[in-house]
């Protein structure tokens, strides 16, 4: 279970899907994509790699970055669509699920990608460096949960408050 939990963690970080709600919902894609590196790189700054894993990430990254930058682009692109959509087609509900089809099939190539990579960079870590790796991203998961608490939703979806 704790293994199924990093995956998925590095996954995220590595697709940079775990895109905050503003950004997922731009039309400039770079803004995610210049994030979801920067947390890439942050987090393998804090593995200190020796050098010929940071060549073998390198490798991973030229092999996946492409196809995940591409699913990035159309990500946001989708997401663009689906709130153009909801904002201009009114009762249309077919063309509402139509756009939110297409936004969960890019996201779930682009999930697929990052699996793959998550799975690449978990081969070269060593055991201790797996470990820092889970602890980084269990703090980000308990501060983004924070977050969401404190903007009254949980688990991405909002909560019912009191007086309203």
């Amino acid at each position: 279970m704790r293994r199924m939990v990093f995956l998925f963690a590095l996954m995220i970080v590595m697709t940079g899907f775990a895109l905050r709600p503003a950004q997922a919902w731009t039309r400039d894609p770079q803004v995610g994509q210049s994030q979801a590196l920067a947390q890439v790189q942050a987090a393998l700054a804090a593995l200190d790699l020796s050098a010929d894993q940071k060549e073998a990430v390198a490798v991973i990254m030229a092999q996946y970055g492409p196809q995940a930058r591409e699913l990035g682009t159309d990500l946001a692109a989708a997401a663009a669509s689906l709130r153009d959509t909801m904002l201009t087609a009114g009762d249309d509900e077919a063309a509402v699920r139509a756009a939110h089809m297409r936004l969960a099939a890019v996201g779930q190539e682009l999930a697929v990608i990052g699996g793959q990579a998550a799975s690449a960079v978990r081969e070269v870590l060593t055991p201790e460096q797996e470990a820092i790796l889970a602890e980084r991203l269990a703090h980000r998961q308990e501060r983004r949960q924070a977050l969401l608490g404190r903007l009254g939703m949980e688990g991405g979806r909002q909560t019912a408050r009191a007086g309203r």
